[in-house]
């Protein structure tokens, strides 16, 4: 369908670096969506449910796309498919005693701006994900399984 394949690579470009911390703006990125559902459905009712159309669609929220991609990428950091060093305030958390092994320490923020910028907002997401799923070896099997949990849980 259009919407997959010209219309969302648009909005999704670049996600890591610009994902919006504002409600207002994530309203707006959803909105495309929920418009392309209706056109993709045929169904115009205001009576119609949206997120109905998009679960038959099987479109996941562009909000859910974006944090697997930013998991997708601190994935690839810390199992170095990609030359991108983690800052220095960005250390492994030696307290073991929930969740996985492999958490790190969330970053201090000052400021809003950021707090929703990559690493605070990914660590904090990062570290809510069970340990099945960020010791699984294949990227790949790690986007579908990443894509699965975030969307399951609207995290």
């Amino acid at each position: 369908m259009a919407f997959n394949s010209i219309v969302r690579p648009v909005l999704e470009f670049a996600t890591p670096v610009w994902n919006p911390a504002k409600k207002k703006h994530i309203d707006q990125l959803e909105s495309v969506q929920r418009k392309a559902a209706r056109f993709a459905c045929k169904d115009y009712q205001r009576t119609s449910s949206v997120t109905t159309m998009c679960n038959q669609l099987g479109w996941p929220s562009l909000e859910s796309r974006r944090n697997m991609y930013d998991v997708t990428l601190f994935y690839k950091m810390q199992y170095n498919y990609v030359d991108i060093p983690f800052p220095e305030d960005i250390t492994p958390n030696s307290s073991s005693c929930r969740g996985h092994s492999l958490k790190f320490n969330i970053p201090y923020s000052r400021l809003n701006v950021h707090k929703s910028s990559f690493f605070p907002r990914t660590v904090k997401l990062w570290n809510s994900l069970p340990e099945e799923l960020i010791s699984i070896q294949s990227l790949d099997a790690f986007k579908v399984q990443s894509m699965s949990h975030l969307s399951s849980f609207n995290i």
